[in-house]
């Protein structure tokens, strides 16, 4: 896919062992593990975004989750490792931040 990530938070919880577990819905290209990434959210200013890296991505079934190398467009994920990012961050590939 050719497309630039875009990538939408809609819920950020917190797990004992794996601490804040991200839920993402990606609207377009593809997100992966280990990927770093540009978070635009209320508290970002102008328009540079936050730097995060995920560590690891999952997809959710219930209560488990089944890891995944990475996600495309139309996907929900659980992202690890991404710690400035909230609920309601949209995030996009750190090589198109401005």
């Amino acid at each position: 896919d050719k497309s630039p990530l875009l990538a939408f938070a809609f819920k950020v919880s917190h797990d004992p062992q794996r601490g804040p577990l991200v839920y993402l819905r990606v609207y377009s290209g593809v997100l992966s593990a280990r990927q770093k990434v540009s978070v635009f959210g209320a508290g970002t200013v102008g328009t540079k975004g936050t730097a995060d890296r995920l560590l690891q991505l999952f997809r959710p079934f219930a209560n488990d989750f089944e890891r995944v190398d990475e996600a495309r467009a139309g996907a929900t994920v659980v992202a690890i490792g991404l710690k400035h990012t909230r609920t309601g961050d949209t995030l996009v590939d750190d090589a198109l931040k401005g």
